[in-house]
C-alpha cells in the first residue's frame, strides 16, 4: 500500500464517531485509539491520514498512448464502453509491473498471477500472453519508455450486450487495457511499517452474507 499511516481499528468504527465541536470533547470521544505514523503513536485526529500525497503528476506523462484492445489513444480520449464490466461492476483483474533499464520486472510471473485471477472468475476467451506481450512491447515503444515507468494492466470480462450482472451477457471476450506511466517508485527505502489487523478474515467456504 502507498499509505504510511494506518488507523488501529476499522475505518468503520472511526466514521460511526460523531466529530465533537470542540477539541477536548473530541480526543476525550476517541481516547480509546490511536492511529500509527512512521514510528511514533499519536492522538487521534478528525483527519487520520496526514501524510502528503506520495505520487505526484508527472510532466513526461502529459501525451500518453493507452493501450485499449490494440488501439493506442491519447490519454485525454481513451475510454471504454459504459457497458464493459469493469464499468458496470468493477469485474476485472489487474497487475502493478515496473520497467526498469529496459526489462520488465518478473514479467512472467504476473502474467501467470493475472491469468490464473482470470480463470478464477471464469473469464472466458483470455488472450495468450504472447499477445499481451506484444501489446506491452508496443505500447512501450510507442511511448518511448525504458527505464522508471509503472504499468497498470488491467483485463477486464468484456463488454455486455446488455447491461446486467449475469456474465453470460458477456460474448466479445475481455477487455485489455494497457496504461504505462513514467512513475518513481514511492516506498521510503528505510522500509515500511505494518500492522496486523486482530480481524480474521472469514475463510471462503462461509457465505460472508
Amino acid at each position: 500500500r502507498d499509505l504510511h499511516s494506518f488507523p488501529t481499528r476499522r475505518s468503520s468504527d472511526l466514521a460511526s464517531r460523531p466529530i465533537a465541536k470542540n477539541k477536548s470533547n473530541f480526543h476525550a470521544r476517541c481516547a480509546s485509539w490511536k492511529i500509527v505514523v512512521g514510528n511514533s503513536t499519536s492522538d487521534c485526529t478528525p483527519f487520520v491520514f496526514t501524510k502528503s500525497m506520495l505520487q505526484k503528476f508527472d510532466e513526461r506523462n502529459r501525451d500518453l498512448l493507452v493501450n485499449i484492445n490494440g488501439a493506442l489513444i491519447h490519454r485525454n480520449q481513451a475510454g471504454v464502453s459504459p457497458f464493459d464490466s469493469a464499468v458496470q461492476g468493477g469485474d476485472a483483474v489487474w497487475e502493478g509491473l515496473r520497467v526498469y533499464n529496459g526489462r520488465i520486472f518478473k514479467l512472467h510471473e504476473h502474467l501467470a498471477r493475472l491469468r490464473k485471477s482470470a480463470e478464477a472468475l471464469s473469464f472466458e476467451q483470455i488472450p495468450p500472453n504472447e499477445s499481451i506481450i506484444a501489446e506491452i512491447k508496443r505500447t512501450l515503444l510507442a511511448n518511448q519508455m525504458r527505464d522508471g515507468a509503472h504499468i497498470r494492466l488491467t483485463l477486464s470480462r468484456g463488454v455486455k450486450i446488455t447491461s446486467g450482472m449475469d456474465p453470460r451477457l458477456n460474448q466479445s471476450g475481455p477487455t485489455l487495457i494497457i496504461l504505462a506511466e513514467f512513475k518513481a517508485p514511492v516506498y521510503a527505502k528505510n522500509g515500511l511499517h505494518l500492522i496486523t489487523s486482530k480481524f480474521r478474515r472469514p475463510p471462503p467456504e462461509i457465505d460472508r452474507k
